[in-house]
């Protein structure tokens, strides 16, 4: 005798049909999910990011009111950068000998920074991480080895700002440093379309990226032979 139970006949399963529904309804579920967990994730990351600028420029304003007004940039010890780059630990030469030390924003990671070297690291960075073997954090210190963070920090041939009111005629609101790894390639950001800058102001400010935004000379300030301007001119402009 077939027994029945409150729920309906004993032993009935799910239909393939009403498999395939919820099959399908999970699916729709985390269409709608995993992009917005992962723009939230995102969103988290440009956070600490622009955290991290912020930092950078209390300590570069920390080292300015030290050295009579000057930025890091601007500091002949050991020697100014000329180029914009992302070094912060490299080979440089104090009175005619080759010796390691520390450049650029790198001279603020003792006496300003606390030795806290994650605030030279985007969250969202792919390329010269806190942890990467050739150019991390590990490395910094190290007689031999290189670091390089993965910011862009103005160098003097891109006119870079040496004061915190500016320089010559130029506005007191220049672009300090930015998180982008490298001008040659075209929106090289840590965030997609997205360019995050410090500013002589003290400011983070999030740029979207222009599609003429000029990487065809390793200044990225003169601009090209077409009459764009350099991408620092662009963030000195302030972009859209």
């Amino acid at each position: 005798m077939l027994r029945v139970s409150r729920f309906g006949a004993e032993g009935r399963g799910f239909t393939v049909l009403e498999l395939l529904v919820v099959v399908a309804i999970i699916a729709l579920l985390l269409t709608v999910v995993l992009p917005a967990l992962g723009w939230a994730r995102e969103a988290a990351r440009r956070a600490n990011c622009m955290s991290n600028l912020r930092q950078l420029g209390i300590a570069d304003f920390s080292f300015a009111n030290d050295n009579r007004g000057r930025f890091v940039t601007a500091s002949p010890n050991p020697d100014p950068q000329p180029q914009s780059n992302n070094s912060l630990w490299d080979i440089h030469i104090v009175n005619r000998t080759n010796v390691y030390g520390y450049v650029h924003f790198g001279l603020l990671l003792v006496d300003y920074l606390n030795h806290d070297a994650h605030v030279f690291f985007c969250p969202s960075a792919t390329a010269f991480t806190y942890g990467d073997p050739a150019f991390g954090a590990a490395n910094l210190g190290v007689v031999g080895r290189e670091s390089a963070c993965t910011y862009m920090q103005r160098g003097a041939q891109q006119q870079a700002p040496t004061t915190r009111l500016g320089a010559g005629s130029r506005p007191a609101q220049q672009a300090l440093i930015a998180d982008n790894y490298n001008w040659l390639i075209i929106k090289a950001t840590n965030h997609t379309n997205i360019v995050q800058c410090l500013y002589t102001d003290g400011a983070v400010r999030s740029n979207h990226v222009p599609t003429n935004w000029s990487s065809a000379n390793q200044d990225g300030y003169g601009g090209n032979s077409s009459g764009v301007a350099g991408a620092w001119a662009q963030l000195d402009a302030g972009l859209p």
